[in-house]
């Protein structure tokens, strides 16, 4: 019998941090829709089973958080206490579930399992707890308007939804299934049985690759006496070869020798034809040196001439470009000043005309500062005499103000004037309302006057502080520094046209220095032609070498020239002593290629024999591997008959009308009488529960048997509570110590759910508890009356807030 005993939650869904006690009785959590009620389920089933109604696993950690935590302590009756811990951790491609499962005892908790993931924790928290996955949906976790379902459903629908819990739709799916497999077994054996078929084509075909195969090793025998003769017949031509290769090999090793002696002989011809020559030409070179010797030494001199004054001109080569670049300086140095000027007296005219007199580089700072003191004491004093008619013009409204208010206060006063408090005539009162007025008309005069002068002041004013702004902006210290920097440029100038006199010598001196140099050169190219063949001559000479040495080479190659004609005479009678015939080596070799082109043909006609034998021998193994194979599947089929009929029957028993009824059969009488257990618990007048094969709900008390439809809401409601209880008791027997309600009210009316929390104090009262322990998620408060313990969800920033409030029973 399993207890629920404390959950905690972190980062689980909606739930940050939180942590409950569930103790024996009715425990009631309520909040409104969204508050995170359904979580704290989640989080029961999550550690139980791995069960949420979340959808895939990441889903479960919230979406502020990368870690989730869920730890629930239960007790199972008979073996002690145990923790369930979760580690759920966010990853890109899911999430990592890990967990540990403890024992609880007095001195701590002490690990069952090393963490490990659902594959290892599942099935050792099912050992404990003794029960599956599937007990535990269906009988200890009752989902929203499933009571209600169970009595106001039509009986098909009734029957369907106790089927579904009691587990019988697995068998019906079984039986469905079964057909599907059945089916691909008929398949296979009506394959087999099409194959079996083909059995007698390859015994006749077995019969015929045999007789084939016999040909075949007939033909190849003869192949192989036909192929020995020809080998032989190649053996004695190759010999014959072999001697024709050997007189032919030698033929060429004298004929190459031949023709290396002949280019020997003929190379020591040229040798000394070429030795001749050189003599020859060693004379006539001797003689055009002398002849061109005076035109070569005169422009040699020239030439060295014009050399010496190259140097002496390399000392003025950058005068051309130092004399354009220096122009150009002192030209732009000339625009420049000229410019600055011209800016400089621009601004000592502006100066001036704002200071109201001619100034300079020198009287410009003095004059500014005595303009300034004279500008700033003027707008001093308008200043005050603004103030001054401002005032008078202040003191001119109040007389005027205070001469209307008199007339007003004489228009509206009766009997005595408000003046001096004599008797007030009409007279008296026109009277002084004239002097008042015309006092009044005179004051405006004044007021106006005034007026103007202060406008004309406020003028003047303006246009000091306009020039004062424009003397202030005189910047003497600028003046003085352009002045400056034009002298500086004018010293620059000057330094850059006396440069320029310096550079414009020495250019001079650089165009007599390229004459001079022109003229000589013009000179020596007179000469140039004597030079170049004189040059030429002296070179060729030079590389000719001496005429000592040429005259010994001469007699050199006269020597090796004797020495070749005697090798190329040995050479020529040896090959005629040879005796060797092109055309017989020609007849003998194609003899030998005849040969051996009808030997490789006899070859790959024994080849193409014996891979058709080859060819054969498979398709009789072949053959012979397919009859085994069809008799082994002959074998098969009728194995596969047998097994097909067995399949039938196992289908059969599956069935609605086997094991699916013999189930319902049993449940139907266990759930009459565990109904009518709980009925008598809840204090209901009724004897007896009995349910028809249809599953239509029929109860009996003092009015006889009654349907559903006849008894009252309330009952009703007791009537599907305990019906739903039987069918846990039935699935799971006494394993299950809490139940799970899920929004029990959500289709009840008001009237039902009263009579459900009756229901709740009468069925599950510490006296009377039908389960130790049930668990209800609602968010309707009224299910408080009935809680021994109630818990408050709600929503802050987000997170879900569980706070345990005061039962109403307590209370």
């Amino acid at each position: 019998m399993v207890i629920i005993e404390e959950l905690e939650l972190e980062n689980f869904v909606s739930h940050r941090k939180t942590k409950m006690k569930f103790d024996l009785g009715v425990t009631l959590i309520v909040g409104p829709n969204g508050s995170g009620k359904t979580s704290i389920l989640d989080g029961i089933s999550f550690a139980l089973f791995r069960l949420h109604s979340r959808g895939r696993d990441e889903n479960v950690v919230n979406k502020k958080a990368r870690h989730a935590r869920v730890n629930l302590k239960f007790s199972v009756h008979g073996k002690g206490k145990y923790a369930a811990e979760w580690n759920i951790e966010k990853k890109k491609d899911g999430c990592d579930i890990k967990g540990v499962v403890y024992e609880l005892t007095e001195s701590g908790k002490h690990p069952i399992t090393k963490e490990a993931g659902s594959r290892t924790l599942l099935p050792e928290i099912a050992k404990i707890l003794d029960v599956e996955k599937e007990t535990f949906e269906n009988s200890v976790y009752i989902r929203q308007g499933e009571i209600e379902k169970l009595v106001t459903e039509r009986p098909a629908e009734r029957k369907k939804l106790i089927s579904k819990l009691l587990g019988i739709d697995d068998f019906e799916q079984a039986w469905n299934i079964m057909r599907d497999i059945v089916g691909d077994y008929e398949k296979r054996l009506e394959g087999l049985r099409g194959e079996l078929r083909e059995k007698e084509r390859v015994v006749k075909e077995l019969e015929r690759v045999r007789r084939e195969l016999a040909n075949l090793e007939v033909r190849i025998s003869e192949g192989e006496a036909s192929a020995r003769k020809l080998e032989e017949e190649r053996v004695r031509a190759e010999e014959k070869l072999k001697v024709m290769e050997e007189k032919k090999r030698r033929f060429e090793e004298l004929n190459v020798k031949r023709v290396e002696a002949k280019f020997r002989l003929e190379n020591c011809e040229e040798k000394v034809k070429a030795a001749e020559e050189n003599l020859r030409r060693l004379e006539s070179l001797e003689k055009e040196m002398e002849r061109r010797r005076e035109g070569y030494e005169k422009h040699v001199s020239l030439r060295k001439r014009a050399e010496t004054l190259g140097e002496e001109k390399k000392r003025y080569e950058g005068a051309r470009e130092a004399a354009r670049i220096w122009e150009k300086n002192a030209k732009e140095l000339l625009e420049e000043e000229e410019k600055l000027e011209e800016k400089i007296n621009k601004i000592i005219a502006d100066y001036s005309q704002a200071l109201g007199v001619e100034v300079n580089f020198e009287s410009v700072s003095a004059i500014k500062e005595r303009e300034k003191m004279t500008v700033e004491e003027e707008i001093e004093a308008l200043t005050r005499g603004l103030r001054e008619l401002e005032g008078r013009m202040g003191e001119l409204g109040g007389k005027i103000r205070d001469n209307e208010d008199k007339v007003k206060r004489l228009e509206k006063a009766e009997a005595k004037c408000p003046l001096c408090g004599r008797e007030l005539t009409e007279e008296h009162r026109e009277k002084l309302i004239g002097e008042l007025l015309e006092e009044a008309a005179k004051l405006r005069e004044e007021k106006e006057r005034i007026k103007r002068e202060r406008e004309e002041a406020e003028r003047k004013l303006k246009e000091g502080n306009l020039r004062k702004n424009m003397i202030e902006k005189i910047d003497a210290e600028k003046l003085r520094s352009l002045g400056a920097e034009l002298e500086e440029k004018r010293r620059r100038r000057v330094d850059a046209e006396r440069e320029l006199e310096e550079t414009k010598a020495k250019f001079e001196k650089l165009v007599e220095l390229e004459k001079r140099i022109e003229e000589t050169l013009r000179e020596a190219e007179d000469f140039k032609a004597d030079y170049e063949a004189y040059v030429q001559a002296e070179n060729q000479l030079k590389a000719l070498g001496s005429k000592e040495a040429l005259e010994e080479a001469y007699k050199d190659a006269v020597r090796e020239k004797e020495k070749a004609e005697k090798e190329f005479s040995a050479v020529e009678k040896e090959i005629c002593g040879l005796g060797y015939d092109e055309g017989k080596y020609d007849a003998a070799k194609r003899k030998v290629e005849q040969v051996k082109a009808e030997l490789e043909e006899e070859r790959r006609e024994l080849a193409r024999l014996e891979g058709e034998r080859d060819s054969k021998r498979k398709e009789v193994k072949s053959c012979e591997e397919r009859i085994r194979e069809l008799e082994e599947k002959e074998a098969e089929a009728r194995r596969l008959e047998s097994f097909v009929r067995l399949l039938e029957r196992i289908r059969n028993a599956y069935g609605k009308d086997g094991i699916q009824k013999l189930i319902r059969a049993r449940a139907k009488r266990a759930i009459e009488v565990y109904t009518r257990e709980y009925l008598n618990k809840f204090n209901l007048d009724y004897s007896d529960v009995r349910l028809n094969e249809d599953y239509e709900v029929i109860v009996i008390g003092p009015s006889g048997d009654q349907s559903v439809d006849a008894i009252s809401g309330g009952e009703r409601v007791a009537l599907a509570i305990a019906l739903r209880m039987a069918i846990a008791r039935v699935i799971a027997g006494d394993k299950i110590g809490v139940m799970i309600m899920d929004e029990p009210t959500v289709f009840l009316d008001e009237e039902r759910r009263k009579e459900l929390i009756e229901i709740l104090k009468r069925g599950f009262r510490e006296e009377a508890r039908v389960v130790p322990q049930l668990i209800v998620v609602s968010h309707d408060r009224e299910l408080e009356d009935a809680a021994d313990t109630v818990y408050m969800v709600t929503k802050e920033g987000g997170w879900s807030k569980v706070e345990q409030l005061e039962a109403p029973r307590e209370l």
